[in-house]
């Protein structure tokens, strides 16, 4: 695994998203470019702390959460 990745909990951990995380995005929204303009890094940086955005790494898929409790969801890169 590229150590670019080693930044990432594994699942079923997550982490809040943070500026250390940028690298692992913007590499993840390079090779996966998304069809929305709110995947952008900057984007969901700026809405985390409203939206509760974690993120984690489940084998070789980047994994968003987004929410908390019994109201929330998951974004991943593939």
């Amino acid at each position: 695994m590229d150590p670019l990745w080693n930044v990432l909990p594994e699942f079923p951990q997550f982490k809040d998203l943070s500026h250390e995380e940028k690298p692992v995005l913007d590499e993840t929204f390079h090779r996966f470019p998304p069809v929305i303009s709110e995947l952008t890094f900057t984007d969901l940086f700026v809405w985390g702390q409203a939206y509760r955005i974690r993120i984690g790494l489940l084998q070789d898929f980047v994994c968003l959460m987004v929410g908390e409790g019994r109201r929330f969801f998951f974004l991943s890169s593939h």
